[in-house]
């Protein structure tokens, strides 16, 4: 009742909780329950729930058919609504339900008519549409789930409440953010930029205070978009009286920076860091140890269950294929957007192709959750007064005149292409600049102009590196630029968003416009320079992904001929994306289309940003000193009977690559599978180029 009272069903959320375990008042469950209990409990019963428990709430639910849906399905997930009208049918002339229902009725409380009345009065009042009925089901069903979980693990470990104790409050976050920002304030030099940062930063702090709904934050690359959005979100959350803040982030190759900056703020029992190189914890495993959990890591693990925390980072991937969901276990956490403030950044990268429910899905985080969105970027995409997409609303500037800020920091000249290049043409111009950035559209493209420039020193960065080996990448050429040391370095994606790099020169393959901009806040960043330089070319032997980026290259090309871009100017971006979206389907697996049909299963089956499958790859070749010592490790406790443990699994993260299943096929011979769930690569790893998939079968080629 308390966890739907967020998104006002109150009622609906007493009535779900009563009439969910209805079912065990049948003779058969509590036979089943004594047994259990002669045996010390049911967690001595592995595998074992009891006799089917959930039908009779279904059927006693049934004239309040959202109700009827989370109860029958609130173990099994979510169903169509198709099938589940098929199996409520099939639960109203079971013996069992129809006993279960006649004793559950003996001792229903005198005022359930005026509760289902008033139950009834919430659903009207808040599915006022299709698509609002189906997001209210999935928030009964994750504060059902979750409601349901916590009782049941208070029950059987008493201790556990504890260990799920809040962390500081959003006030107090608020007063270690301002003196923090106090002190960078003081001690930053007067440069123009740090006055841009500062201006974006009282803009944020001057609208924390407008009512709830959809907010634009747009401003420059490098304006301190990351500390400023969260001095909004945290005073408009106190104003407003909402619960936590929930930032989504593209990338996890950059989440782990952002996820640091608040944890050196606020401290790490304030933040909750939750994407997939998170693992879970399991305290029923034999992998579990006491001594790898400490409790504060223990606290940690739990929220990422249900998100019970004051500050959520977590990635977008992880956000919206959450509430696109129907497993138990992903919705469990939903519940916990209602009345919260919840930052998008670079909203620019979400999915063209599924842009229209997502949008869908932000409204109804405003409209029937209470909750603020902040759409976070340079580049803001179209997502309001587009004829070609529905839109949102009502969408509010924090910084009502971002064009000036836009002038202030025009820290890049750019320059356009007039013919197509050869990759030894680009080379050259590579070679021709002691510091520079240059970043292209795929992997293969990087591998080409790496070997066209051929030169000793030349440093690379893809996904094709593991994590840990990006990080010495990183270093490495920070170093050298603040040395002021030849530094050419070869790009793909991975460093136009989140990375902080400040080069002289970028050069920038044709691409997706906003691509192309986000690249050239790795230009000048710090505005040490009068101008920098930002040259995008034509490759002629270029490639390019697939879909939408490909359709959005074709548009940034189209506006690169007219020679009418300019981009500093928003209305630059309006044009593009407009043009964009006439020529994408914003819908193209049809999402909407099945929540219409409540068919839950098939939603979250085309709800997906990523389609192609990956198999995570520990390379043991990469610092082989610290990933041997590991997996040997890990060997030695399953000669004993016991799995990897939790802290071997983290460990490992930093030195694994990702492979689509394609790749991991045509590489099975150097693929070692000797320990169960974990791959691990035997074959060439490139101290420059990482792991690369069509390395030939000699030792001195190694493209």
């Amino acid at each position: 009742m308390r966890l739907a009272g967020a998104f006002d069903l109150t009622d609906c959320g007493y009535l779900v909780g009563y009439w969910h375990d209805i079912g065990k008042t049948h003779p058969e469950f509590q036979k089943y329950l004594v047994e259990c209990e002669q045996i010390g409990g049911v967690e001595r019963r592995p595998g074992s729930v009891g006799p089917p428990h959930s039908p009779a709430g279904a059927v006693r639910a049934r004239a309040l058919a959202p109700l009827s849906m989370v109860i029958a399905s609130h173990h099994s997930g979510l169903p169509s609504k198709e099938s589940f009208r098929q199996k409520l049918h099939e639960y109203q002339s079971r013996g069992e339900v129809k006993r279960a229902l006649e004793l559950a009725g003996r001792i229903e409380p005198p005022d359930i008519r005026e509760l289902v009345e008033r139950a009834k009065e919430e659903l009207q009042s808040v599915c006022s549409d299709p698509s609002s009925t189906e997001l209210a089901i999935r928030l009964l069903f994750s504060a059902l789930v979750d409601a349901d979980r916590l009782d049941t693990e208070s029950h059987r470990d008493p201790e556990r409440p504890r260990l799920r104790a809040a962390g500081p409050t959003l006030e107090e976050m608020r007063g270690k953010l301002e003196a923090e920002l106090k002190q960078k304030i003081e001690s930053a030099p007067d440069t123009k930029v740090n006055r841009v940062r500062q201006e974006v930063l009282s803009a944020c702090i001057e609208a924390a205070g407008e009512a709830p709904g959809v907010f634009r934050l747009t401003a420059p690359t490098g304006a301190g978009k990351t500390l400023s959005s969260i001095a909004f979100a945290l005073r408009h959350a106190l104003h407003h009286n909402l619960r936590r803040v929930v930032v989504a982030i593209p990338y996890t190759s950059i989440i782990d920076q952002t996820a640091q900056v608040y944890r050196d703020i606020f401290g790490t029992e304030a933040v909750l860091e939750h994407h997939s190189a998170m693992r879970e914890y399991d305290p029923g495993s034999e992998q579990s140890t006491d001594e790898e959990w400490t409790e504060d890591r223990i606290k940690h693990e739990l929220a990422t269950e249900n998100w019970d925390f004051p500050l959520i980072v977590t990635t977008t991937n992880q956000l919206f294929e959450s509430l696109f969901s129907n497993r138990p276990s992903r919705l469990r956490k939903i519940h916990s957007l209602a009345r919260s403030v919840i930052i998008i950044d670079e909203v620019q990268t979400l999915p063209i192709d599924l842009l229209q429910p997502t949008l869908e899905a932000i409204r109804l985080l405003v409209s029937l959750c209470g909750s603020t969105v902040v759409l976070c970027t340079a580049t803001q995409p179209a997502v309001e007064g587009c004829i070609y997409l529905h839109g949102l609303e009502g969408v509010r500037d924090i910084i009502h005149d971002a064009r000036v800020h836009f002038d202030a920091l025009r820290r890049v000249d750019y320059t356009w292409p007039e013919g197509k290049m050869s990759w030894p043409q680009v080379a050259e111009m590579v070679k021709a600049h002691a510091q520079v950035l240059a970043v292209v559209n795929t992997r293969s493209d990087s591998l080409n102009l790496l070997k066209a420039i051929d030169e000793e020193g030349t440093l690379l960065l893809s996904a094709a590196l593991c994590g840990a080996h990006r990080r010495e990448v990183l270093s490495r050429i920070r170093q050298a630029l603040d040395e002021g040391r030849p530094c050419r370095v070869v790009s793909t994606q991975v460093v136009e968003a989140g990375v902080d790099l400040d080069f002289p020169v970028v050069m920038r393959a044709v691409g997706p416009l906003d691509r192309i901009v986000q690249v050239a806040g790795r230009c000048n960043r710090e505005g040490k320079l009068e101008s920098g330089e930002m040259i995008v070319f034509e490759p002629e032997e270029g490639h390019q992904p697939p879909g939408a980026y490909r359709s959005a290259t074709d548009q940034a090309r189209s506006l690169i001929a007219e020679g009418r871009i300019d981009p500093y100017d928003l209305h630059t971006f309006d044009r593009y994306f407009s043009l964009l979206y006439s020529v994408v389907d914003t819908d193209r697996f049809h999402v909407e289309e099945r929540r219409e049909h409540m068919d839950y299963p098939e939603v979250a089956k085309r709800y997906r940003f990523i389609r192609d499958e990956t198999t995570a790859i520990v390379v043991a070749g990469w610092q082989p000193r610290i990933v041997e010592p590991i997996l040997s490790r890990i060997k030695q406790r399953l000669r004993q009977g016991i799995g990897p443990s939790r802290d071997d699994y983290r460990k490992l993260q930093p030195y694994t690559v990702n492979l689509y299943q394609r790749q991991y096929r045509d590489c099975a011979d150097w693929i070692d599978e000797s320990i169960p769930g974990v791959a691990i690569w035997r074959g060439p790893y490139d101290p420059v180029c990482g792991l690369v998939t069509d390395f030939t079968r000699t030792e001195d080629n190694l493209w």
